[in-house]
């Protein structure tokens, strides 16, 4: 949408979701199609939505992808007037008022209302990495069980393995620790990995054995639960308060299963993590798209 930018009226918004262009640089007749223009000027409608784009106070959106398909939708707020963007491919829509969430997001969430486990935490970001390096370590051994015709090991792995499957950099985008890790941008030393694994051996959700880690009941289960994620979820809201952007940012995966796992990193160094079941996926993401604030900031 930067190629927008040159037709609205005064500065933009920190929120805006265009770059400032030129009117030149603005495909007329594909604005014009689009009810955006009337001759050369912005038709009523679109000077509303233009308006509204350029000049929001709050936007709130998710990215949606599974395989190759990514779908984009943001809703921006001005004031009480609002507006949304709908991007999938190269096609963009622009509509006000913005269509219901429960419609953007399809199918793709599923209508799984059981979750694998039931499990919330609060966790330093080191210890939600050792948490996940550990789910995902079993995921893998449940996968390769299977491949094998064989029982999966419950045994210990060490937290040097951990510590290297936490920081790996390949581009897969099935396992947990690594996407946590990346989101909440933290560097991960050994010594952090080591203190992280005897808190959470101290709350009880993994264990400690043989200089390792062994996996749990709540280990296990989302292990099982998440063996192979297909579908993500980003979602994403922001306000302007006295000149300052305060942001949220919420990460979904969806296994193929049609269980739900949250992560949310804050500004405090800890990551909020918990299942979900669709119909809380669907209601969460309806309350943040017509409420920015919803989440604080």
């Amino acid at each position: 949408m930067h190629h927008l930018g040159g037709l609205i009226e005064g500065p933009a918004s920190a929120l805006a979701p265009f770059e400032g262009l030129a009117a030149g640089d603005v495909d007329l007749a594909r604005l014009t199609r689009a009810g955006l223009l009337h001759g050369d000027a912005l038709s009523e409608a679109g000077r509303l939505a233009l308006g509204i784009l350029g000049h929001a106070d709050a936007s709130a959106g998710f990215v949606l992808a599974e395989g190759d398909s990514v779908r984009e939708h943001a809703v921006y707020f001005a004031g009480v007037m609002v507006a949304s963007l709908t991007s999938e491919g190269d096609q963009i829509r622009l509509q006000v008022p913005p269509p219901a969430a429960t419609s953007l997001l399809g199918d793709a969430i599923g209508a799984v209302d059981a979750v694998a486990v039931s499990f919330e935490a609060l966790f330093t970001v080191p210890e939600a990495c050792v948490f996940l390096a550990a789910v995902d370590v079993q995921r893998r051994r449940i996968l390769q069980s299977v491949l094998d015709d064989s029982e999966p090991s419950l045994g210990p792995t060490d937290l040097p393995a951990l510590r290297a499957w936490i920081t790996r950099t390949d581009d897969s985008t099935q396992w947990l620790a690594p996407a946590v890790g990346a989101a909440s941008l933290t560097v991960i030393d050994p010594e952090a990995i080591e203190a992280a694994a005897a808190s959470l051996a101290a709350e009880g959700v993994i264990e400690r054995s043989a200089g390792g880690v062994a996996p749990t009941a709540v280990v296990s289960a989302l292990a099982h639960g998440f063996l192979v994620l297909q579908t993500f979820v980003r979602l994403r809201a922001a306000r302007v308060i006295q000149g300052v952007v305060h942001t949220v940012d919420i990460r979904i995966a969806q296994s193929q299963q049609g269980h739900h796992l949250l992560w949310e990193a804050d500004a405090q160094g800890h990551v909020h993590l918990a299942t979900l079941s669709a119909a809380e996926v669907t209601a969460t993401t309806d309350l943040l798209l017509r409420n920015a604030g919803a989440f604080g900031g």
